[in-house]
Order: C-alpha cells, then sequence, then structure tokens
C-alpha cells in the first residue's frame, strides 16, 4: 500500500513540473520572449567581482606607477653644475620644460610667458626653459642695470645649420616696478666662464609690444647647460 501512495506521489510531482513546464513554454510562445534562462547568483557575483576587482583593480595600480616614475625625478634643487648654479638653474624642477622644436612646431611660448622661441630653418632644436623667480639667484647685474624678466635656457641642436629667433617679453608693471626707463631695456645673457653679463648687439626692443628679439641666435653660445638671457634696464 505504501509504494502505491509513493508511486502516486511521484507521479502527482512529475505531472505538477511537466504543467509547470508546459504553462511557461506556453507563456512565451504568448508573449514573443525567449525561453527564460535562470543564472545562479553566486555565478554573477564571482563575475562582477573578478572583473571588477581585477580589472579596475590592476589598472588603477598601473596608472599609479606610471606617474610614481614620470614624477621621481622632480627636484627644486639647484644644479650641481658649477657653470649653471651660478645662474641658479633647477634643470629637474616642477616648472622646467623641455620641448623640441622643427619645421612642424615653428613657434612656441613658454608656460609663464616669458620665453617665445621661433624656429626658422635647419634641424630639430632641443629646448629647455627653467623660469626664475624671486628665489633664483641671479649673478651681479651690470652697474645701473635691473633684471625685469629673465630665464635659464639651454638650447641643444640636434643637426645643423639651424637658426632660431629669441623673444623675451616683460609687462609696463616690470618696469614701473623697478623704476627703470624703457628707452634703456635691452637683451643680455650671463657667461659663466668669464663671470660676465654680454649685451646682444642685435637685439631689437618693441616698448608697444614689451618684448626684446634676439634674431637668429647663435645657439653655440648656450654650450650644453641652462645659460640666463635677460631682459635689463636702466633708471
Amino acid at each position: 500500500m505504501r509504494s502505491t501512495n509513493l508511486s502516486r506521489v511521484v507521479l502527482s510531482g512529475f505531472v505538477a513540473l511537466l504543467a509547470m513546464g508546459l504553462a511557461i513554454a506556453v507563456s512565451d510562445w504568448l508573449t514573443g520572449t525567449s525561453p527564460t534562462m535562470i543564472v545562479s547568483a553566486s555565478n554573477n557575483n564571482n563575475s562582477n567581482g573578478n572583473g571588477n576587482g581585477n580589472g579596475n583593480g590592476n589598472g588603477n595600480s598601473n596608472n599609479n606607477n606610471s606617474n610614481k616614475n614620470a614624477n621621481e625625478n622632480v627636484s627644486t634643487a639647484i644644479s650641481t653644475d658649477p657653470l649653471e648654479a651660478v645662474v641658479g638653474a633647477q634643470p629637474n624642477a616642477p616648472d622646467t620644460e623641455v620641448f623640441w622644436m622643427d619645421a612642424s612646431h615653428a613657434s612656441s611660448t613658454t608656460a609663464d610667458g616669458v620665453v617665445t622661441l621661433q624656429w626658422v630653418s635647419g634641424g630639430t632644436v632641443q629646448v629647455t626653459e627653467d623660469p626664475i623667480d624671486a628665489s633664483t639667484p641671479t649673478p651681479p647685474l651690470p652697474a645701473g642695470l635691473k633684471q625685469l624678466r629673465g630665464a635659464n635656457l639651454e638650447l641643444i641642436p640636434l643637426s645643423t645649420p639651424n637658426q632660431v629667433n629669441l623673444i623675451l617679453h616683460y609687462t609696463d608693471q616690470d618696469v614701473a616696478s623697478n623704476g627703470v626707463n624703457e628707452a634703456t631695456v635691452t637683451m643680455y645673457y650671463y657667461n659663466p666662464v668669464a663671470a660676465a653679463w654680454l649685451h646682444i648687439p642685435g637685439a631689437t626692443t618693441d616698448t608697444n609690444a614689451n618684448t626684446v628679439t634676439w634674431t637668429n641666435v647663435d645657439i653655440s653660445i648656450f654650450g650644453s647647460r641652462l645659460t640666463r638671457v635677460s631682459v635689463l634696464g636702466g633708471s
């Protein structure tokens, strides 16, 4: 009797499952949907965990490494080269810029707005510009002259010959605050070997545009070091 009852229970369960499946199939057919699939929630959790955890985690880690590598040489230390140290050159400072100029990049102005370089002809020139500020040492100036603006600049020709124009910018405020007669404003560079400021005889001053231009710069003057170029003027 028990066996008969058990058989009936099993048969009833099977019929119920068959009826449920038939009902789902009919419902899908009537609504036009594809058969329903039940996916394990635990599998979804694993998938999301692996994808978000490993993907985003590793990605961020790589980005941090890249940023660290890019910044590990940043330093405000004065150069160990005595010929650069005399002008307070900081070759690895955060605001030091390094860029290249050629026919495709014929004009460039530095981020601080002090230096504009114009590539005229020849091959590629590598430029390094180290801005100067109040904390940057300046060699003693020629008697009666004051520095309005300046930069520590290095120009390295990667091929020759090269022709480059150098333009230094200053402001009316620079002139007024230093008590300078703008008619005296011109360009000098500092020669660390001679320990002297040398005037650029061909430099032209535009007092309307507040610029001093050195045309066809002799790049060899700079050598392979940061050299101070400045706008100087007297009273």
